[in-house]
């Protein structure tokens, strides 16, 4: 747990002075390369704005090449470290499903994208199926900008998980070329 808090201070450290640190060795021997961590993190928008002391987050994580497209039709392809994006078909909507321990208090989805369309931005949705019956989205996100490898996370959310309903992720890249990449989706979640 110490080393986890040290990590996290480096990191905001290292986000709020701009040093660039390569790696540190930390008192049980392991590297830890900070600027690898910063490149991915959000100091302005953390997973955890108030948890309760003394629990932690879990996290449910999924690579964008895991993503499978919603409809036959949809083509994709593979462009690096595992970012994917649309290619073909004209429903471009990927899922995956949310696969977490029932009641779990799901918090927040975060997305990690490479963006490099300056009109067009990724969207993203954690969605509630009753199969056959209805659907409900509990959020939904987008890609900022066009700067290339970013991250957003959601609003706060307080999802009590159900096993008996479907929860999906389903991620748009609202076009049919690499310049939206979905690169992973990670659900934040205390668990039961």
């Amino acid at each position: 747990m110490l080393r986890k808090t040290l990590m996290t201070v480096a990191c905001l450290a290292l986000l709020a002075g701009g040093t660039a640190l390569r790696a540190q060795e930390s008192s049980d021997g392991t590297a830890t390369d900070f600027a690898a961590i910063a490149a991915w993190s959000d100091a302005g928008q953390p997973d955890s704005l108030d948890a309760p002391e003394g629990v932690t987050f879990s996290y449910y994580s999924v690579v964008g090449m895991q993503l499978q497209p919603r409809v036959s039709g949809t083509g994709y392809g593979y462009d690096f470290n595992g970012c994917l994006h649309i290619s073909a078909g004209t429903d471009n909507r990927l899922t995956f499903p949310l696969l977490i321990p029932d009641g779990s208090e799901v918090k927040y989805l975060r997305i990690y994208y490479n963006d490099t369309n300056a009109g067009t931005d990724l969207t993203a949705w954690l969605t509630q199926y009753v199969p056959g019956q209805s659907s409900t989205d509990l959020t939904s996100l987008t890609s900022t900008g066009s700067g290339g490898y970013g991250t957003t996370l959601s609003a706060e959310l307080t999802e009590i998980f159900d096993s008996s309903i479907n929860y999906s992720v389903i991620v748009a890249t609202n076009t049919t070329d690499a310049t939206t990449q979905i690169c992973g989706v990670r659900v934040a979640y205390y668990a039961p």
